[in-house]
């Protein structure tokens, strides 16, 4: 995970930081492996 060095998250609600996890976690289990298939081929 890339470092919070602005300190962003802490500016962050509950809310938005469960909003951001799933986004991360969709991103990495989803998009990532159809970008890395693409970039293969």
């Amino acid at each position: 995970m890339i470092p919070d060095i602005f300190n962003f998250d802490d500016q962050l609600t509950e809310e938005e930081l469960l909003i951001k996890k799933t986004t991360q976690d969709y991103c990495q289990s989803t998009l990532m492996p159809r970008i890395l298939e693409a970039n293969r081929n």
